[in-house]
């Protein structure tokens, strides 16, 4: 099965802005009471609202790989046509799978078209 969920940020936004912001624990709890019943396959969460110092395993379970993408001016350069475009922070994404589940990179084939995310 698979879950997915627009978290509208895993911290405050009130800290969305610090170099280490708090998770919202409130939220976390209720993730991890979803994936403890449920024990979906595939995790999707956007808009993560994540950066660097926050580590997977505060995030998700043990039992999921984690592969996410934070927001940063990697992801989001600045645009000097558009100085007021790009948001420190907000965005992000995370798509946790199953432990169990084999998950490696993609081979083509002529007959099976690949879809590849730079990131994944």
């Amino acid at each position: 099965t698979l879950f997915y969920n627009n978290v509208q940020g895993l911290i405050d936004p009130s800290q969305i802005k610090s170099k280490t912001p708090k998770l919202n624990m409130t939220k976390i709890h209720e993730l991890h009471s979803y994936l403890f019943v449920n024990k979906p396959d595939i995790v999707v969460l956007n808009e993560t609202w994540l950066n660097s110092s926050i580590l997977d395993s505060e995030v998700l379970p043990n039992t999921y790989k984690v592969f996410r993408e934070d927001r940063t001016l990697k992801t989001h350069p600045f645009d000097p046509k558009q100085p007021k475009k790009f948001r420190r922070g907000g965005g992000g994404v995370l798509i946790g799978i199953r432990n169990d589940i084999d998950v490696g990179p993609a081979e083509s084939s002529p007959n099976v078209p690949v879809v590849r995310a730079g990131w994944l």
